[in-house]
């Protein structure tokens, strides 16, 4: 029944995971005497839960893009070019958003024609990289830095303020929360649908391998041990479902 459950109610992944759970407990529990080996010989019998979960995560189209950074116009004062600079190092980096807050003002260097670069000291898994930027990343890098209600160096690249537009005091780089919640407050202001942090590294992913650059590539600039888990941020597919989609023609009444 358990089983039955989590394969049609929980998503196969889940499911495997907890079943793989029950079947230790139960097995541990065997070694310490405590169980019969013939029911625990039932429920390793017990056919694997298949099954492939639905794809996380969405892309984010260019149209949504520029709305979310339109939708910045309406904070106050230097928090706009903040909120932009911000998507920007998220859509134009892909950076996580545990990256961006914990970036002081001296690891984006913009001297590089035509771009610039990000030194990220606090990747996933203690790993640090390079991240090359685009010139119109680095433009909102430079709106942001050069504003008087911006960053100075050696503080953090992107701290935390309040509604009216002041820091919060003692300054700290903004939070993973606080990005998130940016992201949807920006989303219902330009009226589309959710966009979580991480969609923005599906859709940098997305549009890296869309334009041709190699995966190898593609996913050191992501910091990604594998070109495996570059491959599982890949969303081209569904976008060429949706094209698909419409050829499709039908009268209309």
């Amino acid at each position: 029944a358990l089983r039955h459950r989590l394969s049609t109610e929980a998503g196969p992944r889940y499911g495997r995971a907890v079943m793989g759970t029950v079947r230790g407990i139960l097995n541990a529990a065997w070694l310490a005497g405590l169980y019969d080996f013939e029911d625990l010989s039932r429920v390793r019998a017990l056919p694997r839960i298949t099954g492939t979960p639905a794809q996380a995560g969405r892309y984010v189209s260019h149209v949504e893009v520029r709305a979310l950074f339109d939708a910045c116009a309406e904070a106050p004062g230097s928090k706009a070019k903040r909120d932009r600079a911000i998507l920007a190092l998220l859509f134009g980096a892909g950076l996580r958003r545990s990256e961006v807050g914990a970036l002081d003002t001296d690891d984006i260097q913009t001297e590089a024609p035509p771009g610039g670069v990000v030194r990220v000291e606090s990747g996933k898994g203690r790993k640090g990289r390079d991240v090359p930027i685009g010139a119109s990343t680095v433009a909102h890098v430079h709106a942001w830095t050069a504003d008087p209600g911006g960053p100075s160096p050696w503080c953090p690249f992107a701290f935390a303020m309040r509604k009216g537009g002041r820091p919060r005091e003692p300054r700290a780089g903004i939070s993973g929360e606080g990005i998130r919640l940016l992201l949807a407050r920006l989303c219902d202001l330009a009226g589309i649908a959710t966009v979580r942090p991480h969609d923005a590294r599906r859709t940098y992913a997305s549009n890296l391998l869309g334009a041709g650059v190699d995966i190898a590539i593609a996913a050191r600039l992501m910091g990604h041990a594998s070109i495996t888990q570059t491959a599982a941020y890949d969303r081209r597919g569904h976008l060429e479902m949706v094209e698909a989609a419409g050829v499709v023609r039908l009268p209309v009444y």
